[in-house]
């Protein structure tokens, strides 16, 4: 019983950990905008904002939300990059 508490409580720390470091980058990904640039850099941040916003609440469906938001804008940085003339 110990042992099965001791692991739930590991689990519970890391993903607490996955949580911070996720908002830590989505903090470092809106410095990294140049919000004067174009709408895309403004759109980006409020994109992030929100991110940030939903993982603050910590429930499942919103840390759900961020992870499928990364998946497909990883994707769509992957085709950009694929399609991008050397």
């Amino acid at each position: 019983m110990k042992k099965a508490i001791s692991s739930k409580k590991e689990k519970k720390k890391t993903a607490q950990q996955g949580i911070r470091r996720t908002q830590e980058i989505l903090e470092e990904l809106k410095l990294s905008l140049d919000l004067r640039a174009d709408e895309l850099a403004l759109n980006l941040y409020i994109l992030y904002d929100y991110l940030q916003r939903q993982l603050e609440k910590g429930g499942l469906e919103q840390i759900k939300e961020v992870l499928e938001v990364f998946t497909s804008l990883r994707k769509a940085w992957t085709k950009v990059l694929k399609s991008k003339p050397r």
